[in-house]
């Protein structure tokens, strides 16, 4: 996401996948407990995302990421 290099949007989002695997789980709709997803294309940018429900309904996101900015935070 960066606005001013004409980045309008994140091309591969964790969280919006992570929301649409809950919802498709609790629906009983899941194509798999496993599955990856694809992201992205239209802009250009196409990426995967590595999702699983485990067992108890937890969902996780994984997968390959090219790192942009590095830095540490402190909270005060």
């Amino acid at each position: 996401f960066c606005p001013a290099d004409d980045i309008p949007e994140d091309p591969v989002t964790g969280s919006a996948n992570a929301c649409i695997a809950a919802q498709l789980a609790e629906a009983g709709r899941l194509p798999a407990a496993r599955f990856v997803s694809s992201q992205g294309r239209e802009m250009g940018r196409d990426g995967r995302v590595e999702i699983e429900v485990d067992d108890d309904g937890e969902v996780w996101i994984g997968g390959a990421v090219q790192a942009v900015v590095r830095g540490t935070l402190e909270w005060a």
